[in-house]
């Protein structure tokens, strides 16, 4: 006896998204594979298919393909992203090219919208070449092979498919009145009977639900010629249809009406059982109904969609030129009210405010001309976190730093806990507290309204020299632990941890927004001993940027960067640790800036940000193959930017210590990248000139390992004026010891004799290779 069981619940069923993107991974490697075959291999970085064995990419004809370095199967004509799958897939939507091409170019034409392609584009004659011509060319050479392939493919299929019909079908049966053909045997219709409709051979193919057996192996044409049930009724001696044919055809009946439950997803369904005898024995089994759903927390979007779908035209969202003037003054005069309903109309109108953008790129909502309500802003921020308590020193202002990992790894352990959404949290909605918004949600709007404002080329000067700004925002930043419990804990007793990590996250973007135009002293030029609470903000925010950098697990080379994050085309750098080198090498870049980072700055701290920092440098081929793209070039700059402000507040023991670790291999990473940098093509040579000359520079501080800030060792320099040519101020170098590429001269020689007419390069890189002789 052999039962059919009830299939379980289906897993879920992907994305429309995944399913557009293995489509397209399957496109772009059939793709591949057949211009192999042909002979004429793509790029692998444009389909992902390897060049075969003994192949000479030099002499390939697609080597003048702009192929995109972030999107995965993506080419550039004329500055335009094309996407092969869906240029593939809207031409062969329009008939193909055959059928495009024969609409004299305006076929084509149809197409350059989809891509965002201008019509005409000037060639280096001063005239204009059509851009439907040059696309229809891209299509020619790439993807009309495999459209040829794909339509006979198809023709192929079509062709089958009609073959094994015509097979399931079998011969057309003979009509009443005909001569059957019947295999030798008993007739099963009676001799001498009247033949008549009512006894005619059914014409309908059989059921292969009902014919099929498991242990038959014969085909449907084969049993069309054998005498069986199913084919035609076998009658007695009066002609009357025998009872086992009417037990037949409520089983069929049956059979049929359970068949059509099953498609419909009934709870019940029939349990079919072959005995012995011409008896069928039924079992009902009962299934939990489960609703084959795409949910997210419950709720179907399907059906949330659909409803709103349904519903009446609601009315459109009202513009910004319809609410009419609004006077500021009211604004700033709610935020001071201090009352729950004044204050909801003022932040939410400032929200809006927030996002106007005027005509010309880069403008909006000028804060700069409305200074009260935004020192407002600052209060309310200032107050709602933190009340009437004053700024002071944490403990852990002075301990390790924590980073952004950490913070995140905190949350999930508390989450974990037994009971954890049963627990009275910091930052919670207690039942107290009523149908009105926590007090967190009110400074992550503050916040909003900042990072929204922070972004106008016309506010950055004013918020970055803003004297209260910094210092309220680094103050949200920070964090102290309880000696009652394990986890940190936000310093304004108003917030979550998932608050502060949201927050963390904005001030950094704000931060980076206004970086250039932050100093650390009264005074831009000149140095002056900063307040105490200046010293408290530098130090902050030295740890909030450090606390992107320095973890062990994210502080590494491009190509591992792009590993662990999955991507599998170039992708781009980290965001926030990007941003973080942002910070670091814009807000370090004045001098007095740096004087005053180097009296906060611990030396163990130093250290452990600077190793991290070499860790980020290019190493593998690979990598330098990845810095050929500009945003992995500007998250280079940053970081090599970075290490020469860092060796310039560094200490000389510090100097002297990175410069004789052998774990860290600072020499060697910063010879490395700064030869294939120096060593590359002249047009190369030029691109990477920034990061070549900070190199030196950087190698050069860690190898005369002094004290910058000291100018009574030379009188002829200007305080703080380190760098390119420092070496040859002041006449004869005294310098003693061996350089820090004593040992690689061979190297330091070639990158001597390309750097061309630089002389001052030429005197770093000469002080580099330096070889002290045993007197």
């Amino acid at each position: 006896m052999q039962n059919n069981l009830q299939d379980g619940p289906r897993p879920p069923q992907p994305n429309q998204s995944q399913i557009i993107q293995g489509r397209q991974r399957s496109f772009l490697g059939s793709l591949g594979a057949l211009m192999v075959q042909r002979g004429t291999p793509l790029p692998p970085q444009l389909t992902g298919v390897p060049y075969p064995a003994g192949f000479d990419a030099s002499k390939s004809l697609f080597n003048v393909l702009d192929v995109s370095p972030t999107d995965f199967g993506t080419i550039r004509l004329t500055g335009k992203d094309v996407d092969l799958f869906k240029l593939w897939t809207l031409v062969f939507q329009s008939g193909g090219m055959a059928k495009l091409s024969a609409n004299n170019r305006a076929g084509w034409n149809a197409i350059l919208p989809h891509f965002d392609l201008p019509e005409h584009v000037p060639n280096k004659s001063g005239a204009s070449t059509p851009v439907a011509a040059m696309l229809a060319q891209y299509y020619n050479h790439i993807l009309a092979p495999f459209e040829d392939a794909f339509r006979k493919n198809m023709a192929n299929q079509q062709q089958k498919q009609a073959v094994m019909k015509q097979q399931q079908q079998g011969p057309p049966q003979q009509q009443v009145g005909t001569t059957l053909a019947l295999p030798p045997g008993p007739n099963p219709i009676r001799q001498g009977s009247p033949v008549g409709p009512s006894h005619a051979v059914n014409p309908t193919p059989p059921n292969p639900l009902l014919n099929a057996h498991p242990n038959s192996s014969t085909s449907n044409a084969s049993r069309l010629d054998q005498p069986s049930q199913s084919t035609s009724e076998p009658v007695d001696s009066n002609g009357r249809t025998s009872p086992g044919s009417e037990r037949e055809g409520e089983n069929l009946g049956t059979k049929r009406k359970f068949e059509e439950e099953a498609t419909n997803g009934k709870r019940s369904r029939l349990m079919s059982v072959d005995g012995q005898d011409s008896q069928q024995k039924k079992k009902v089994e009962y299934v939990p109904y489960a609703r084959e759903v795409d949910t997210y927390g419950g709720r179907d979007f399907h059906q949330l969609d659909a409803e709103l779908l349904s519903l009446p035209q609601r009315r459109p969202w009202r513009d910004h030129n319809d609410w009419g003037h609004i006077d500021i003054d009211i604004l700033t005069m709610f935020l001071r009210s201090r009352i729950s309903k004044e204050i909801s109309y003022a932040l939410t109108t400032i929200t809006l405010l927030s996002t106007m953008r005027g005509q010309a790129p880069g403008t909006g909502f000028p804060i700069t001309q409305c200074p009260d309500m935004f020192h407002e802003m600052l209060d309310l921020l200032e107050d709602e976190a933190f009340g009437e308590e004053e700024d002071k020193d944490s403990p852990l202002d002075e301990g390790p730093i924590t980073t952004q990992p950490d913070l995140v790894n905190t949350i999930h352990d508390i989450e974990d806990e037994a009971f954890a959404s049963l627990q009275d949290r910091q930052g919670g909605r207690g039942p107290s507290l009523g149908p009105v918004p926590r007090p967190g949600q009110t400074i992550l709007v503050v916040i909003n309204i900042i990072r929204n404002l922070a972004v106008l080329k016309d506010n950055v000067e004013f918020m970055g020299r803003h004297e209260r700004l910094l210092s309220v925002l680094l103050r949200l930043c920070s964090s102290e632990r309880l000696s009652t419990s394990p986890y940190l804990r936000p310093s304004s007793p108003i917030l979550s941890l998932s608050d502060l990590v949201v927050i963390r996250k904005d001030i950094l973007y704000i931060i980076s927004c206004i970086a250039s135009h932050i100093f650390f002293c009264p005074s831009h030029d000149v140095y002056t001993p900063p307040a105490p609470d200046t010293l408290r903000t530098v130090r902050r925010l030295y740890r909030l940027v450090t606390s992107y950098l320095v973890d062990k697990w994210e502080a590494l080379p491009p190509v591992f960067c792009i590993r662990a994050t999955g991507a599998t085309s170039t992708g781009k750098p980290p965001l926030l640790a990007d941003m973080a080198l942002e910070i670091l090498s814009r807000t370090s870049a004045p001098d007095v800036n740096r004087q005053v980072l180097s009296q906060v700055v611990p030396s163990d701290s130093l250290r452990t940000l600077f190793e991290a920092l070499v860790h980020r440098l290019p190493v593998t081929d690979y990598d330098f193959t990845l810095i050929n793209n500009e945003y992995w070039l500007s998250y280079l700059e940053k970081d090599i930017f970075a290490l020469y402000s860092l060796a310039f507040i560094a200490s000389p023991e510090l100097k002297r210590e990175l410069k004789a670790d052998r774990v860290l291999g600072f020499q060697k990473v910063m010879l490395r990248m700064t030869s294939k940098f120096i060593l590359a093509t002249s047009e190369a040579r030029s691109w990477f000139a920034s990061c070549a000359r900070r190199s030196i520079e950087t190698m050069k501080l860690v190898d005369d390992a002094m004290n910058a800030f000291d100018s009574a060792k030379s009188q002829a320099l200007p305080t703080l004026s380190f760098g390119m040519g420092f070496g040859d101020t002041g006449g004869e170098s005294n310098e003693k010891g061996t350089g820090l590429l004593g040992g690689h001269r061979s190297v330091g020689w070639d990158m001597m004799m390309n750097v061309g007419g630089e002389d001052t390069l030429f005197a770093e890189l000469d002080s580099l290779c330096r070889v002290e002789c045993p007197t």
